[in-house]
């Protein structure tokens, strides 16, 4: 989601400094709001204190709570299940990112990283999570306007298009 200032905030857990100074760079460059996590145990005690962030860019392999671990929470925790994950890990094996998928993460980048590949797949799981919120209010208003249609069906009801073109209309119409 958005803050206060209609930038989306994007939160990082990484336990490499360096990871972090470079994301957090790269975030600001282009407008986004990074949240700096350095662990997953705090990673989870941010998503529990603040707004939620438009999406969690998650380093696979730390020490304590590994990124597989927060994603399983993550998934588990109704508020927090439609976060976007992208994993972040050195590893390459294809076991590794079938274990990211699994897990429920949408993406999945190697390091060493390159800025501008993570600032597009960070731009395209927005977009999607944005269209997949236009697509449920569009659904949900269609389903409304079904029912209502269906209780109306023993009325003269006519739908028009705003240039006259008949939509809908019931057999009394």
């Amino acid at each position: 989601m958005r803050s206060d200032h209609g930038t989306p905030r994007i939160l990082i857990v990484d336990d490499t400094p360096a990871n972090l100074s470079l994301l957090v760079d790269a975030l600001q460059g282009v407008g986004y709001r990074p949240l700096v996590a350095t662990s997953g145990e705090r990673a989870l005690q941010l998503l529990s204190q603040q707004p939620l962030p438009a999406l969690v860019l998650l380093d696979m392999r730390m020490p304590g709570l590994d990124g597989l671990a927060v994603c399983a929470r993550l998934q588990a925790h109704p508020q927090w299940r439609e976060l976007p994950v992208i994993f972040m890990t050195a590893v390459e094996e294809p076991e590794q990112k079938v274990a990211a998928f699994t897990a429920g993460a949408v993406d999945y980048v190697t390091k060493p990283f390159h800025a501008e590949e993570v600032l597009a797949r960070i731009g395209t799981h927005l977009r999607l999570k944005a269209l997949q919120r236009d697509l449920a209010k569009e659904l949900a208003w269609r389903a409304e306007t079904e029912r209502t249609l269906r209780a109306s069906l023993t009325q003269a009801v006519i739908v028009a298009a705003r240039d006259g073109a008949l939509l809908f209309h019931t057999p009394r119409a």
